[in-house]
Order: structure tokens, then C-alpha cells, then sequence
């Protein structure tokens, strides 16, 4: 049988960049047998945005469309295909039926490939994104110690029930060669008869004296104006970009290790006697790591100043319209904000802006951020928003 591989992700590891590096190296994978469909042969750029070829195949899964995708790709007898995208994520229960259904009629063995990341790595990646594009406001242990799920597990076990063959690769063990070398093993491919990928750093850490200061600026702000992200992004983007080389450092909480080794524990070890020869996924691992033990210490003058700058300023261009917290309740005290999701209308945003990535990466930037707004949880909308601002952050560097 012929193999359909599907790179699903998961979040911060590296999807975006390999996503890439298969587009420009379509045409020597398919030398090796397998085909890696894209609208355009030409080169995309190494900060390009992009979900991947994989979107297509999940936009044609929601509209019933699957089987003339298949039949319209020019496959020939005998080639493996690959389509790559975190988006496929999202698919329910339904496109998985349409999925197996249309890869049997094509005689297709379909193939899951993701990376997972060590605990307290994607645990401490995931709050600083929080802290830098969403306004987070509690300190790391307290967001660490109330985890009781992460979304890599969640969406393992999802494709798990669907799925007989997944091949898993750990993330962190694969950086060091190269994680378009382990993913090539997974698809049977010589990874020395391929294309190095291009190195690039995109959007470093924040120093954890960077990340306190912004962690109490976010709250500051958030007690005195409508919420809105901006307020976090640009403060961000100013010490990141001021100073893009600054030594950056984890943050180790003994107490959180000590939770998710708890938490996790039994989790760890079955995926580890699942998916590994020898145990490969931890709870954290400090080799070639900088890490500090103690949260820094902010002066409190430095403090009081801030807060007062905060307080002080009338007009935010960040908050809506300048207005202060609550402002825009109504009379009885509630918020005007939306409270429930026409899931139709936060769909067709979240996909529209997906297919404008290339075309009109902007216009997509706006759509996302509004489905955002409607559907502030939503695990590819928010790693999509944290992706546009990052890659716009770039091009202002660049072009500057």
C-alpha cells in the first residue's frame, strides 16, 4: 500500500520551519518517492508564513471535497504522499470517517507523524508566549502548578482512538541534528540525501528579568484599561528587538517540575514504551540549557514608577479607544464583550485567514486576530496569531 503522511505538529516545534523547508525540497523528495503537493514551485522564503500544504487537504475533509483532491493530484502508482499542516489538529470525528473512507478507496495506509516536547519546556514556551502576546499576569509557578492537561497529550490520545500507525518524534532530542533528519526517518527517507535546513532564530526568549517586568506591566494595564494584546506584543517586540542576542534563560521551579512529574508521570511512560526504544520524553533536562533557581528581583521604585507611567496615561492606542476597564458596560454593570461563539462565523475567519497566509499575509494577520477575539482558546488560532506577529515583528527588522 501506498502511505498518505500527516505532519499534525504539535505547538512549538518547529512546524512552521519545516513546513518550509518540504516546500523547497519538494522536488528531491520526489525522487525519493514521495510527493509533497504545493500550489507553486517556487522558493518560499525562510520566514515566510505559512500552515503548510496540509490546510487544503483539511478545508477539502470540511467541505466533502476529499476524494477529487486525491483524484486531481498528480499521483502516480506506487508514491507515498505528504501533506503538513497543525490545523489538522481541529478535524473531528466526522473527517476522520471521510479520511480513512477516501485513503482505503485509494489503497492508502495513512501515516500520523508529530513532535512532542519535554514537559517543562513547552510548558515554560507556552507561558512566556503568554506573557508576551496575551497579557498573562500570574507568575510562572502559579500558572504551572494549576496545569492539569497539556495540549500535546490531548491531541496524541484524539488521533490515537483514529489511528493505528503514529510515529512520534521527541523533539528535543532531535535538535541537535536537525529536525528535518529525524522527520525524514519517519517517512523513509535518507535524511544525508536531503537539503540541510537553514538555521534561523525567530523571536527570541525574553531574559527572566524581561519577563517579570512584562508579566507586572500586563497586570498593571489590564487593572486600569480593556484588555488588548497589543499593549503585550509591543513592549515585547521593544526589548526583544533592541537587544535580539541577549542571553536567555530558564526559569527552573523545583515545585512545577515536582507537579508535572505527578501530573504526567504515568503519561511520560506510556509514551515512552509506545514510541521509544529507550525512554526519550522527560519532564525536563537540563543539558545544554542556562537556568536560574530564583524569580529576579524588581526593584520597587522601579515599580511604582511604572505603575504611576500606567496610570498616568490617558490614551492607550492599544486600548479600545482609550478607555478605561469597564467603560463600555451596560447599565445593569455587565460587559458588552461577546459571551457565546457562532461557531460558524470564528471557522470561516480561522480558514479564511489560512488561505490569505501567502497571498495577502495582513489581511490574514486581521482575520485570525478577530477569530481570536470570538474564540480566545482555540489552540491553532492562537498559535497562528502568536506566528503572524512574530514573522511581521521580523520583516519590520529586516526592512529596517
Amino acid at each position: 500500500m501506498k502511505n498518505l503522511f500527516l505532519h499534525i505538529g504539535f505547538g512549538k516545534t518547529g512546524s512552521s520551519a519545516l513546513q518550509v523547508w518540504l516546500h523547497n525540497n519538494a522536488d528531491q523528495l520526489r525522487t525519493h518517492g514521495i510527493l509533497y503537493p504545493r500550489e507553486s514551485s517556487a522558493k518560499i522564503d525562510d520566514y515566510a508564513i505559512t500552515s503548510g500544504n496540509g490546510v487544503r487537504l483539511f478545508r477539502a475533509l470540511k467541505e466533502g471535497s476529499v476524494d477529487q483532491l486525491i483524484k486531481d493530484a498528480p499521483i502516480l502508482d506506487g508514491v507515498d504522499v505528504l501533506y503538513s499542516s497543525e490545523v489538522l489538529q481541529e478535524l473531528n470525528e466526522d473527517e476522520f470517517l471521510k479520511l480513512h473512507s477516501v485513503a482505503k478507496s485509494h489503497d492508502y495506509n495513512i501515516v500520523i507523524i508529530a513532535f512532542v516536547r519535554d514537559l517543562y519546556d513547552i510548558l515554560y514556551s507556552a507561558y512566556m508566549q503568554l506573557v508576551k502576546r496575551h497579557l498573562m499576569h500570574k507568575t510562572f509557578h502559579e500558572y504551572g502548578l494549576s496545569t492539569q492537561t497539556l495540549q500535546q497529550f490531548h491531541v496524541l490520545r484524539k488521533f490515537e482512538q483514529r489511528f493505528d500507525d503514529i510515529r512520534l518524534i521527541h523533539y528535543d532530542g532531535a535538535l541537535e541534528s536537525g529536525i528535518e533528519k529525524a522527520f525524514c526517518a519517519k517517512i523513509g527517507v535518507d535524511p544525508n540525501s536531503m537539503e540541510v535546513m537553514a538555521k534561523r532564530k525567530v523571536n527570541r526568549s525574553l531574559t527572566s528579568v524581561e519577563l517579570e517586568i512584562l508579566r507586572q506591566a500586563n497586570e498593571f494595564f489590564t487593572s486600569k484599561f480593556a484588555p488588548n494584546n497589543r499593549f503585550s506584543s509591543t513592549i515585547s517586540d521593544a526589548l526583544i528587538y533592541a537587544n535580539p542576542e541577549a542571553e536567555t534563560e530558564i526559569l527552573l521551579d523545583q515545585e512545577v517540575i515536582n507537579h508535572l512529574e505527578t501530573t504526567f508521570r504515568s503519561t511520560i511512560d506510556t509514551i515512552n514504551d509506545t514510541y521509544f526504544s529507550e525512554p526519550a520524553l522527560k519532564v525536563f533536562n537540563p543539558r545544554n540549557k542556562k537556568v536560574t533557581r530564583k524569580l529576579p528581583k524588581i526593584s520597587k521604585e522601579y515599580l511604582i514608577t511604572l505603575n504611576a507611567l500606567i496610570h498616568s496615561v490617558k490614551e492607550f492606542e492599544f486600548a479600545e479607544q482609550g478607555q478605561r476597564k469597564n467603560a463600555t458596560a451596560g447599565a445593569d454593570g455587565e460587559s458588552n464583550k461577546l459571551t457565546r461563539n457562532d461557531q460558524r462565523i470564528v471557522n470561516f475567519l480561522r480558514d479564511e485567514a489560512i488561505g490569505l497566509e501567502n497571498k495577502n499575509p495582513r489581511k490574514a494577520f486581521v482575520l485570525m486576530a478577530a477569530a481570536q477575539m470570538l474564540r480566545p482558546n482555540g489552540p491553532v488560532i492562537n498559535q497562528k496569531v502568536e506566528e503572524y506577529s512574530e514573522r511581521f515583528s521580523i520583516v519590520k527588522k529586516r526592512e529596517g
